[in-house]
């Protein structure tokens, strides 16, 4: 495991789009695996295989643009179509 593959809950409720205090609730209530959340403190962490597991994809990605990260929203729906064929994703 990479330390990329550990978040806070506020960074996890960020990239799901979920509220903290949905996730805290979560990790009281053993939703997650003793390996996949642990309180560091008050800081609940949570990995990143737990989130996949509960939750689903995460709802945004980190895309590397000028060599620096930019968060993007994925969205599954397409907004219009351009030309014959070719989509819009935003």
């Amino acid at each position: 495991m990479e330390l990329t593959d550990v978040m806070t809950v506020t960074e996890a409720a960020e990239r799901w789009g979920l509220d903290v205090s949905t996730l805290r609730y979560a990790c009281i209530k053993g939703k997650f695996t003793n390996s996949e959340t642990r309180k560091s403190g008050s800081v609940w962490l949570i990995t990143y295989q737990g989130m996949e597991r509960v939750y689903g994809k995460e709802k945004w990605t980190n895309r590397i643009q000028d060599g620096m990260p930019k968060i993007e929203k994925i969205s599954r729906k397409p907004t219009k179509t351009r030309k014959l064929g070719e989509q819009c994703w935003i």
